[in-house]
């Protein structure tokens, strides 16, 4: 439960399940908040120890998607759904390039997203897909189909 004042909206972070929103000094929070929602923000819910529900977690970022009560587990499922559906190395390797340059200059997160992205171009799921894409032969680019990318706005 997000607002442990009965607030029955819940959330759901596959990041990771945080039972309450009020965040405590000792368990890690002043340095999760700070790189999650940035310094000001954080340090605000840090000083005042404020709880925040569901709808104000989805708002400031610190929850991806905020689902109804007893639905978690079912959205988690179809959002893996999505993702398993996708070319893995490609997954693999974009995630690889955000992680590796999250904090560092835009030119070194440039580089390493080329280099990462030059190792998976070659691989067989990665050139599928592309090939698929390129075709017009992908769900996302087809005019009978329903697209298969979440939150894809097509104009045909």
């Amino acid at each position: 439960m997000l607002d442990r004042y009965g607030d029955r909206r819940r959330a759901c972070d596959v990041r990771r399940h945080l039972p309450t929103l009020n965040i405590g000094l000792a368990d890690g929070g002043t340095q999760r908040l700070t790189r999650i929602l940035g310094y000001r923000r954080a340090i605000e819910l840090i000083i005042t120890g404020r709880v925040i529900d569901a709808r104000e977690a989805e708002r400031i970022g610190l929850v991806n998607e905020v689902v109804p009560s007893g639905t978690c587990l079912q959205r988690a499922v179809e959002l893996a759904e999505t993702i398993a559906a996708l070319p893995q190395p490609a997954l693999r390797t974009d995630l690889e390039a955000a992680r590796t340059g999250h904090g560092r200059p835009l030119d070194d997160g440039l580089r390493i997203e080329a280099q990462c992205f030059n190792r998976s171009i070659f691989a067989s799921e990665t050139f599928e897909g592309l090939r698929q894409f390129n075709e017009r032969d992908h769900p996302d680019r087809r005019a009978d189909t329903t697209p298969v990318t979440p939150g894809l706005a097509r104009s045909l």
